[in-house]
C-alpha cells in the first residue's frame, strides 16, 4: 500500500471534477504519468488526450482498429477506462460515440470539457494538447487528424472511411478551444503518419470550474494606443470590479512581456480557474497553454490582444514604437485568444491604428 498524492498543481480546487480523494491505495490503483517527477493523479472521470505515438489513418480500416490504437496507448501510460476514437465514418459520427459519457479531464488533471453538447458548442475548457504521458504539446501546432466537423458528424474527406491511404482527410488544431480543435480548414494526407484524438468513456461525472486560487488574468477590451502606461491603466480600469493590481503583458523595445512581471509567485488563472500554465514562470517564458480569452466579467471575447512580440521572452521589435503611435503606417505584434501556444501571444502583425485588447495579468 501507498498514499497517493493528489495532483493540485495544475488544478486548483481538484475535488470539482471528480478526482479519487486523498488516502491509501494498492499500487494498482494509482496512476504515475509523465517522467514520474509529478504526484501520481487519480482520476474519478473521463480522460481524453491527443495521441502521442503516430498512425497513418488510411490504414486503420476500422474504427476498432482506431480505437484500439486509442487504448494501446492509453494502457501504455497507465491510464484507466475505456477508450474510442474521435473518428467519424459513413456510418458512425464521432460525437454519436460520446453518448452516455460526460466529463473529460486531461492527463495532466486540467479539465477539458463538461458534455458531449458542450463539445459541439465549443464551450471548450482548455486545450486537448496533452498526450496520455502527460506531455503537452500545444507549441508544435500540430494537426490531427479528425475526419470530423465541428457539429461532430462525419466530413466529405475521411481516407474513405479510414481504409484508403491515399487522398487527404479534414484535421484539427490541436492549440485551440474554438471550433477548429476539430474542423480546421487544412487537410493532411491520408499516407500520415498523424495524431488522432482519443476519448475515454463510460463515466457520467461532471466537470466544472470554479474561482482561480492564483493570480487573475483576463482579455481586455479593445483600446486605443497612447503609451504602454496607458495599456497598464485600461486593464486596471477594467479590473474595478476584481480588486488587485493589473498590468498589461506586453513588450517593448526595452523591456520583455515576461519581466514585466514576477515569475516566482502564483501561476496566473483566468477567472474561470482554468491555469494558463503550470507555473506562473512557464507563462512569462514560453507563453500561454490555454486561451486567454475570457474577459474582465468572465465573459467569452475573441478580440485579438497587442503583445508586441512573438513569445513573452524576447524584446519587440515591432510594437507601434513602444505603444505610443496610432499610425496607420506602424505595425505590432498579436496574440489569437482562441489559441494558446505560439498562436496565442504571436500569431500575426497589425496596424497600430486599429483598435485591439490586451492581456492583464494581476501582479
Amino acid at each position: 500500500m501507498r498514499t497517493a498524492v493528489l495532483l493540485c498543481v495544475l488544478l486548483s480546487a481538484c475535488g470539482r471534477i471528480g478526482f479519487a480523494s486523498l488516502g491509501s491505495l494498492d499500487d494498482a490503483d494509482v496512476i504515475t504519468i509523465g517522467d514520474g517527477s509529478r504526484p501520481d493523479i487519480t482520476f474519478q472521470t473521463n480522460i481524453a488526450f491527443v495521441s502521442t505515438p503516430m498512425a497513418v489513418p488510411g490504414s486503420f480500416g476500422t474504427l476498432a482498429a482506431a480505437d484500439a490504437f486509442c487504448q494501446a496507448n492509453a494502457d501504455q501510460s497507465r491510464l484507466p477506462g475505456t477508450y474510442i476514437a474521435w473518428l467519424s465514418t459513413t456510418g458512425t459520427n464521432a460525437i454519436d460515440r460520446l453518448a452516455g459519457s460526460r466529463g473529460w479531464v486531461r492527463p495532466d488533471g486540467v479539465p477539458f470539457v463538461d458534455t458531449p453538447a458542450d463539445l459541439v458548442a465549443a464551450r471548450i475548457l482548455s486545450p486537448l494538447s496533452v498526450m496520455a504521458d502527460g506531455t503537452d504539446t500545444i507549441f508544435g501546432n500540430v494537426a490531427v487528424v479528425t475526419g470530423t466537423t465541428a457539429a461532430g458528424v462525419r466530413a466529405s474527406s475521411n481516407c474513405t472511411d479510414w481504409t484508403a491511404p491515399t487522398g487527404t482527410t479534414l484535421t484539427g488544431q490541436l492549440s485551440t478551444t474554438a471550433p477548429e480543435w476539430t474542423f480546421l480548414v487544412a487537410q493532411s494526407a491520408c499516407s500520415g503518419p498523424a495524431r488522432i484524438y482519443c476519448f475515454g468513456v463510460g463515466l457520467t461525472v461532471p466537470v466544472t470550474t470554479s474561482a482561480p486560487q492564483g493570480r487573475r488574468a483576463f482579455l481586455s477590451k479593445p483600446t486605443t494606443l497612447n503609451g504602454i502606461a496607458a495599456l497598464d491603466n485600461h486593464c486596471q480600469s477594467e479590473a474595478a470590479a476584481l480588486g488587485g493590481t493589473f498590468r498589461a503583458f506586453v513588450a517593448t523595445s526595452t523591456s520583455t512581456a515576461g519581466s514585466r512581471f514576477n515569475g516566482n509567485g502564483p501561476r496566473w488563472e483566468r477567472l474561470d480557474g482554468v491555469p494558463l500554465a503550470p507555473l506562473a514562470s512557464d507563462l512569462l517564458t514560453t507563453g500561454l497553454r490555454a486561451p486567454l480569452n475570457l474577459d474582465a466579467t468572465g465573459v467569452v471575447n475573441t478580440y485579438v490582444a497587442w503583445t508586441g512580440a512573438t513569445t513573452p521572452s524576447v524584446l519587440s521589435t515591432i510594437s507601434c514604437s513602444d505603444w505610443t503611435t496610432s499610425s496607420p503606417s506602424g505595425n505590432a505584434n498579436w496574440g489569437d485568444p482562441k489559441y494558446g501556444g505560439s498562436y496565442g501571444f504571436g500569431r500575426g502583425t497589425s496596424r497600430c491604428d486599429l483598435q485591439k485588447s490586451v492581456y492583464c495579468l494581476e501582479l
